[in-house]
């Protein structure tokens, strides 16, 4: 028997859905990069936004999500080298001439960085924190709970984030001729809007 109820994960689910659904530094990261490099190398960053979120997930299950919360300067100036970089990368598919002229992370380097991109988003503590206790059952241990809803959780963003790059990848590959003008500059666009939105995810 799960330790939550069907009505309940369903619930949560639900609403976890709508979260997932709507655009984030890590789902345009992702974007941008099946556009850019193809299926594979969006997969990759599929993993690597997993794995951010994974280590997110556990710090909530285990009552740490406070430290990434509180835990001073030094979190925030990740945070902004992770804005700063998805910016610089950004503006130089939008300046150069040739997708191949861009230095963007393949292989364990986008894993890393789709990694960091994932665990620097302030927003993500916060929501969990307050999403995930509104369905713990006070009557029964909470940490099973909390395992199984974290883990429901992460298996959703994961669906949604491959379904995201196999699109991104499928309308890449539909155009001949290799990387065009257009997607060059919707990657750009698209890495740009994901460095505001991190930025601003951490004001107020």
């Amino acid at each position: 028997m799960l330790p939550v109820t069907g009505t309940t994960l369903l619930s949560f689910l639900a609403i976890a859905a709508v979260v997932l659904l709507t655009p984030g530094p890590s789902l345009l990261l992702i974007a941008s990069t099946s556009l850019a490099l193809g299926r594979r190398q969006g997969l990759v960053a599929v993993a690597g936004t997993a794995a951010g979120l994974s280590l997110t997930l556990v710090l909530m299950v285990f009552g740490l999500g406070t430290v990434a919360t509180r835990s001073g300067s030094w979190f925030g100036l990740l945070r902004w080298a992770g804005v700063a970089w998805l910016a610089l990368l950004g503006l130089r598919y939008l300046w150069t001439a040739s997708a191949a002229n861009v230095a963007h992370p393949t292989g364990a380097g986008g894993f890393w960085a789709a990694a960091a991109v994932s665990t620097l988003n302030p927003s993500t503590t916060p929501f969990l924190l307050a999403l995930l206790p509104q369905f713990v059952d006070t009557g029964r241990p909470a940490l099973p709970q909390l395992a199984v809803l974290g883990l429901a959780f992460l298996v959703l963003a994961a669906l949604i984030d491959t379904a995201c790059a196999l699109t991104a990848a499928a309308l890449s590959a539909r155009t001949s001729g290799g990387r065009t003008l257009w997607q060059r500059r919707l990657t750009g666009i698209l890495l740009l809007v994901a460095a505001a939105m991190l930025a601003l995810a951490g004001v107020g």
